[in-house]
């Protein structure tokens, strides 16, 4: 048979750079998979625990749960002011859909006693609540205004 000039290779220079961001992507779509919804608030604290000293991890892991499971874990239990901080300045920090950040505060503020959380909170966390509460205004949801106003009795 007759043999073809090969045409040239081309060549894709590669740094180091472009190599982290395809592992933080290749991870994340992985880490997706692999998350399980919490049954119980022990089981939610222990995952949030093991992820506490890697933010983007537990945001990760944060977006994967659907809101409507904080009000059923927490429903019996109360949550500890300091796993509902780190969980709202992680939210502060990454959540861009106001949608879904609105729906998580107010399946927070369903969760039992959380009148009596929120006074465990310093006048910084209650500024934060505040400031995430502004931010879940820009929702589009249809109902925004009832889980506003629930959302926001966690403060008042």
């Amino acid at each position: 048979g007759e043999t073809k000039a090969s045409e040239p290779v081309k060549r894709v220079k590669i740094d180091s750079e472009t190599i982290d961001k395809a592992a933080k992507i290749a991870a994340k779509e992985i880490g997706k998979d692999k998350i399980r919804i919490p049954n119980t608030s022990y089981g939610f604290e222990a995952d949030v625990n093991s992820l506490k000293k890697d933010e983007e991890s537990l945001y990760n892991y944060i977006s994967n749960i659907p809101p409507s499971t904080y009000s059923k874990i927490y429903k019996n239990i109360d949550i500890q002011a300091d796993y509902l901080v780190m969980i709202l300045k992680v939210l502060n920090k990454f959540e861009t859909d106001m949608d879904r950040l609105l729906n998580v505060l107010y399946h927070f503020s369903m969760s039992q006693n959380i009148t009596m959380t929120m006074m465990f909170f310093n006048d910084a966390d209650r500024k934060l609540i505040e400031e995430l509460l502004e931010k879940a205004s820009r929702s589009s949801i249809a109902n925004k205004d009832k889980l506003l106003q629930k959302a926001r009795s966690m403060i008042e």
